[in-house]
Protein backbone atom coordinates (compact mmCIF):
# COMPACT_ATOMS: atom_id res chain seq x y z
CA UNK A 1 0.00 0.00 0.00
CA UNK A 2 1.44 3.23 -1.25
CA UNK A 3 1.85 6.35 1.26
CA UNK A 4 0.02 8.35 -1.40
CA UNK A 5 -3.28 5.81 -1.61
CA UNK A 6 -3.32 5.63 2.91
CA UNK A 7 -2.92 9.90 2.63
CA UNK A 8 -5.75 9.98 0.17
CA UNK A 9 -7.87 7.52 1.80
CA UNK A 10 -7.56 9.81 5.20
CA UNK A 11 -8.76 13.05 3.30
CA UNK A 12 -11.05 11.04 1.92
CA UNK A 13 -12.81 9.67 5.61
CA UNK A 14 -12.39 13.96 6.59
CA UNK A 15 -14.56 15.04 4.40
CA UNK A 16 -17.11 11.99 4.85
CA UNK A 17 -16.68 12.53 8.73
CA UNK A 18 -18.46 15.79 8.25
CA UNK A 19 -21.04 14.43 6.06
CA UNK A 20 -21.33 12.35 8.64
CA UNK A 21 -21.54 14.41 11.78
CA UNK A 22 -24.43 16.45 9.93
CA UNK A 23 -26.13 13.76 8.92
CA UNK A 24 -26.71 12.35 12.36
CA UNK A 25 -27.58 15.72 13.93
CA UNK A 26 -24.27 16.82 16.05
CA UNK A 27 -24.05 19.98 13.29
CA UNK A 28 -26.26 22.21 11.12
CA UNK A 29 -25.80 22.56 7.61
CA UNK A 30 -24.27 25.97 8.37
CA UNK A 31 -21.82 24.42 10.69
CA UNK A 32 -21.16 21.58 7.57
CA UNK A 33 -20.38 24.56 5.17
CA UNK A 34 -18.45 26.21 7.81
CA UNK A 35 -15.99 23.36 7.99
CA UNK A 36 -16.12 22.87 4.12
CA UNK A 37 -14.81 26.10 3.78
CA UNK A 38 -12.15 25.52 6.66
CA UNK A 39 -11.48 22.51 4.99
CA UNK A 40 -10.75 24.39 1.32
CA UNK A 41 -8.79 27.24 3.21
CA UNK A 42 -6.22 24.84 5.15
CA UNK A 43 -5.76 23.11 1.71
CA UNK A 44 -4.89 26.67 0.04
CA UNK A 45 -2.13 27.40 3.17
CA UNK A 46 -0.79 23.78 3.03
CA UNK A 47 -0.44 23.38 -0.24
CA UNK A 48 0.17 26.76 -1.75
CA UNK A 49 -2.21 26.94 -4.34
CA UNK A 50 -0.76 30.07 -5.82
CA UNK A 51 0.48 33.10 -3.83
CA UNK A 52 -1.20 33.63 -0.55
CA UNK A 53 -1.29 36.61 0.96
CA UNK A 54 -0.61 37.09 4.65
CA UNK A 55 -3.26 39.80 5.50
CA UNK A 56 -6.00 37.72 3.72
CA UNK A 57 -4.79 34.93 6.35
CA UNK A 58 -5.47 36.76 9.29
CA UNK A 59 -8.07 38.80 8.63
CA UNK A 60 -10.07 35.17 7.07
CA UNK A 61 -8.85 33.59 10.71
CA UNK A 62 -10.53 36.75 12.36
CA UNK A 63 -13.80 36.46 10.75
CA UNK A 64 -14.26 32.97 11.01
CA UNK A 65 -12.65 32.26 14.89
CA UNK A 66 -15.81 31.75 15.82
CA UNK A 67 -16.72 28.99 14.02
CA UNK A 68 -13.96 26.36 16.49
CA UNK A 69 -16.39 27.55 19.38
CA UNK A 70 -19.30 26.89 17.13
CA UNK A 71 -18.50 23.85 15.97
CA UNK A 72 -17.30 22.60 20.19
CA UNK A 73 -20.73 23.72 21.59
CA UNK A 74 -22.23 21.84 18.61
CA UNK A 75 -20.79 18.50 19.50
CA UNK A 76 -20.52 19.26 23.73
CA UNK A 77 -24.34 19.28 23.18
CA UNK A 78 -24.46 16.38 21.09
CA UNK A 79 -22.83 14.64 24.01
CA UNK A 80 -24.33 15.80 26.61
CA UNK A 81 -27.56 14.17 25.39
CA UNK A 82 -26.01 10.85 25.83
CA UNK A 83 -25.64 11.90 29.78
Amino acid sequence: MSVFFCWSTITSAIHHIFEKLRKHGVISVEMLGALKRMRKFRNVLVHRYGIVDDRKVFANIQANLSDFMRFRKAVARFLRAFR
